[in-house]
């Protein structure tokens, strides 16, 4: 007779929340849906365009999105500003998936606050481990940030706000011994 475990027995965190998928691709939705029919306690909500993903995130108020940067009516930098206001203000956590890592669209979702960024082909692993980061609070992946040359705006501000560091400092004056 086989036994049966419970989650919270064996220290697997059942995750809870709403997740909104925001992709054209069919096969990332097929992808997404199996991993969360282990996780009862998520629900998937998904739109194949942008227009559609901001109406329904502004509707259904989802924990974590995760928004193809490429799509067929808007582009995900667009999303990404109108969903401004639930990042900032609600914490909502955007993951983009982009084929380039550090290209200029990239760099300006994550300075409008996007929480991660991942590559195209969504792996299941990958996804599994950001969707514990953002419905458990956690802090994003480093790996899944910009390197810090390329981050501006908001992400910099933040990230030197949690470091303690004065975002307006500059480098700390030269002192010379020979001068007066």
């Amino acid at each position: 007779m086989a036994a049966v475990m419970n989650a919270d027995a064996v220290g697997v965190t059942s995750l809870q929340g709403k997740l909104l998928l925001i992709d054209a691709e069919q096969t990332n939705a097929r992808v997404v849906a199996g991993l969360l029919a282990a996780h009862c306690g998520v629900r998937l909500v998904h739109a194949t365009d942008g227009l559609a993903g901001v109406a329904l995130a502004l509707r259904e108020r989802p924990d974590f999105v995760i928004l193809d940067m490429r799509l067929p009516d808007i582009g995900g930098v667009e999303v990404v500003r109108r969903l401004n206001a639930e990042i900032t203000q609600r914490g909502l956590r955007v993951v983009i998936l982009t084929s380039e890592h550090a290209s200029i669209d990239t760099v300006k979702a994550m300075s409008l606050g996007v929480f991660e960024y991942w590559p195209r082909q969504l792996e299941p692993r990958l996804l599994e481990a950001g969707l514990r980061r953002a419905l458990t609070g956690r802090r994003p992946d480093p790996a899944r940030r910009l390197p810090r040359q390329f981050r501006t705006g908001r992400a910099l501000s933040d990230e030197l706000a949690a470091l303690s560091i004065p975002s307006s400092s500059g480098p700390p004056a030269r002192q010379s011994p020979n001068w007066p």
